[in-house]
């Protein structure tokens, strides 16, 4: 799930604008097309299933790798966008007006198209087409064809300046969007030798080898994010489900209460409490069941024949 740095309202994995003030997720000001700057939330891809601490973490993190294909961008299909992820029984969404979610508004596919015009006049122009490609990405959540479009352009960029930095991150955020795991993978590693303070780009590469289920990998390129940026949530969040995939329930703990600390207010520091709590009930069945099984030994010890 995202939350937005406004106003703290959750929202789904898949939504790139806040449903309660508008803002596009990660931005600071009221949405608009921009620049390719604001990023997703890169605890968003674990956050739904952490709560199970285990065996259903590890079955919602393989569900999420191995989605059919063609399903990914398409899986928005006709639905609303806000509404087509959500679990069942989650409440409606209620977007602001003027919010481009409302209705498929041929004014969104009309800003993509101005934007792949100019581009298209100027095909030396990497501001153009890197600014195109964003355009497009932002509105492929209400039209997914608008992905293949980003993909081309931040290709185009990428065919002009190999290490362009705005095409490569974006390019590995669509590859993020889709669940095109290795390709973002090489994407943000391409970005990050020539960027490598980049703690937003270091969490997305790790949650990308956490989805492969490469844990070792995953913790690294978090606890590198936290030596650029200690007191990066997205960062220890993740580290801390890294652990619990690995169960390391002790050093998830710790993360975790990191995590808490450096939580912004709301639900993001609610979802940590009940992670939170709940490990602590886990470990302490596990303790409890251990020393039962201790006495267990020690009677059938002390009863069996000399």
């Amino acid at each position: 799930m995202n939350f937005c740095s406004q106003c703290n309202t959750e929202s789904p994995s898949d939504a790139r604008f806040c449903p309660a003030c508008g803002i596009r997720l990660g931005d600071a000001e009221p949405a608009a097309p921009a620049t390719h700057a604001s990023r997703r939330s890169p605890w968003l891809v674990l956050a739904v299933g952490a709560f199970a601490l285990g065996s259903a973490l590890t079955a919602a993190l393989m569900a999420l790798s191995k989605s059919p294909p063609g399903r990914q961008a398409s899986a928005l299909g006709p639905q609303s966008p806000l509404t087509a992820t959500m679990p069942p029984g989650h409440p409606a969404f209620h977007l602001p007006g003027g919010h481009p979610g409302l209705s498929q508004n041929p004014g969104s596919d009309a800003v993509v198209t101005k934007a792949e015009e100019q581009a298209q006049q100027n095909p030396k122009n990497i501001d153009a087409w890197n600014r195109y490609g964003d355009l497009a990405m932002r509105f492929a959540m209400f039209n997914p064809a608008d992905y293949q479009k980003a993909q081309a352009a931040f290709a185009h960029v990428l065919h002009i300046d190999p290490d362009n930095r705005e095409a490569l991150r974006g390019i590995g955020d669509i590859y993020f969007d889709l669940r095109q795991y290795s390709n973002a993978i090489d994407a943000y590693s391409h970005y990050l030798r020539i960027n490598p303070d980049d703690s937003q780009v270091l969490t997305d590469l790790g949650t990308m080898y956490l989805s492969q289920h490469n844990n070792a990998e995953a913790i690294k390129e978090y606890r590198m994010a936290l030596m650029r940026k200690s007191d990066f949530f997205p960062a220890e969040f993740n580290l801390g489900v890294a652990y619990l995939l690995l169960k390391d329930n002790e050093s998830a703990r710790d993360a975790l209460v990191k995590a808490r600390a450096i939580a912004p207010n709301g639900p993001a520091r609610t979802r940590v409490d009940e992670m939170l709590s709940r490990l602590d009930q886990r470990t302490a069945m596990a303790d409890a069941k251990r020393g039962t099984d201790a006495r267990s030994v020690s009677s059938s010890q002390q009863t069996a024949p000399q």
